[in-house]
């Protein structure tokens, strides 16, 4: 199997299997993304340069053209994809919006970790806004996940730091144009129905 992979869009890959999976690392730049500015310590800082990686259990497993067409549906949308970010997680944060099914919704001490967040940013706030959510959530990263050989399926999940999240970070289910669901970065399932 090689360890090199290149689409004419995306640009190079490499393959890691570190974790028992067929990882194609790359990476995008995604300057909408930049808003995003949240770090765990240190400043304030976004960056255009976003991780990509196509992830799979299958054995001698390649991107293919489902994978990167949703891959090109992220970056096509970036700027409305973002704009839908803020919203969602504004919605998510204030206990408003499609039922995630996430802690953060229910209990005091992330949405406290949020308000501190905010005043380290030098803003006062009794509600979150989306423009706030640039400083609640960094690092972004997108993961194209395939987790059946067949019919082959695949599932774009955004990935975050948070600052209300910090085990398992922030995970966006996407299908390039919307905001499917909302939950842990390894972990996030469409809305509840």
């Amino acid at each position: 199997m090689p360890s090199k992979w290149k689409h004419s869009e995306l640009g190079s890959f490499s393959l890691s299997t570190e974790f028992d999976s067929c990882d194609w690392r790359g990476t995008l730049s995604l300057p909408a993304f930049a808003c995003f500015k949240f770090r765990r310590s240190g400043p304030f800082k976004g960056t255009p340069r976003v991780a990509l990686v196509f992830r799979s259990w299958i054995d001698d497993f390649t991107p293919g053209t489902k994978e990167a067409t949703l891959a090109l549906r992220i970056v096509k949308n970036e700027v409305e994809l973002v704009k839908k970010i803020k919203r969602a997680m504004s919605m998510e944060l204030c206990g408003t919006g499609p039922d995630s099914g996430m802690y953060w919704r229910e209990e005091p001490e992330p949405l406290e970790e949020c308000f501190e967040t905010l005043r380290r940013a030098k803003i006062e706030t009794s509600k979150i806004r989306p423009d706030h959510v640039d400083y609640l959530i960094g690092e972004p990263s997108i993961t194209i996940w395939i987790r059946d050989a067949s019919p082959r399926r695949a599932e774009a999940i955004l990935d975050f730091s948070a600052a209300f999240e910090d085990e398992h970070g922030l995970g966006l289910l996407t299908n390039g144009s919307r905001i499917l669901g909302i939950g842990f970065s390894d972990d996030v399932s469409p809305f509840e129905t």
